[in-house]
């Protein structure tokens, strides 16, 4: 026989439960934490008991609806919050150098927007890049063959997967680089980043006139990322004449590893 106090436990939880088992049905508002969810009816939602403490009680269970609800609201938010990252990434990858020397345009080059016939040994070949990350990638070739596109391609490709890297051409990072001393300032915090990305990434390598000067600034660039075997890409039109714009140092640096894809053809620029 109960003594009293076990009756009027067992009185409150009978309580408890009453009030927390409801009727799921079909298409009512507002029940579904604030989500308009067309369902079937489940009929009577038995509620489960939890314990903290020392202390339970009944709480009202969800029913298939309300999970489906959540799971669908969770993958919307985590679809949002994967968006923001990628916007993040993109500015960080065509931006790192500042507005001046923005790439932000290449942030709508993609794969699925390439003409991969024009270049299929190069499209794939990036693709493949995408996948081993390591050594260095080379493109090189005749103008408007689409260097700039699979190369820019790559980086979205790597922002999709939530991965970082840091594209520029060869002009706008010197280009930066003598602002920051015209200005007095220190450009040791860009190598860095240049030195430290997981990808970085200069397209036409062969624009910015060979000095003393920017063969140091490679080398301490691509020696870094040689120690720490992280990967490199470049464009350029003169592949046979690189050593003469990066050092013979630098060259020798670029071919541990060394993928190189020739893209000859008509420049698609004088279609446009």
């Amino acid at each position: 026989m109960l003594s009293q106090n076990n009756k009027q436990r067992v009185d409150l939880f009978q309580t408890q439960k009453k009030l927390v088992t409801w009727e799921c049905r079909q298409g009512e508002p507002d029940t579904y934490e604030n989500a308009k969810y067309v369902h079937e009816g489940h009929g009577i939602i038995e509620p489960v008991w939890r314990e903290s403490l020392g202390v339970g009680r009944f709480y009202r269970a969800m029913c298939p609806c309300e999970r489906a609800a959540q799971a669908k609201n969770r993958q919307i938010k985590e679809q949002h919050a994967h968006m923001r990252r990628v916007e993040a990434l993109k500015k960080e990858t065509f931006g790192w150098l500042g507005k001046s020397w923005s790439d932000a345009g290449l942030e709508a080059k993609t794969f699925a927007n390439f003409e991969a016939h024009r270049q299929r040994e190069a499209f794939d070949t990036v693709q493949s890049f995408l996948d081993i990350m390591r050594g260095t990638l080379i493109l090189h070739g005749a103008y408007g063959t689409g260097k700039t596109h699979l190369l820019a391609a790559l980086c979205n490709a790597l922002h999709e997967q939530d991965k970082s890297c840091l594209f520029t051409s060869s002009a706008k990072l010197f280009s930066a680089i003598q602002d920051l001393v015209g200005r007095g300032q220190s450009y040791i915090s860009l190598l860095n980043r240049a030195m430290h990305t997981p990808l970085l990434i200069i397209d036409d390598i062969d624009k910015a006139k060979a000095t003393d000067f920017r063969h140091e600034i490679y080398f301490a660039i691509i020696d870094e990322r040689t120690r720490r075997e992280l990967p490199t890409a470049i464009s350029t039109n003169r592949l046979a004449e690189l050593e003469s714009f990066v050092g013979g140092a630098v060259r020798s640096r670029l071919k541990i590893g060394q993928i190189d894809i020739e893209m000859n053809g008509s420049d698609y620029r004088e279609e446009l």
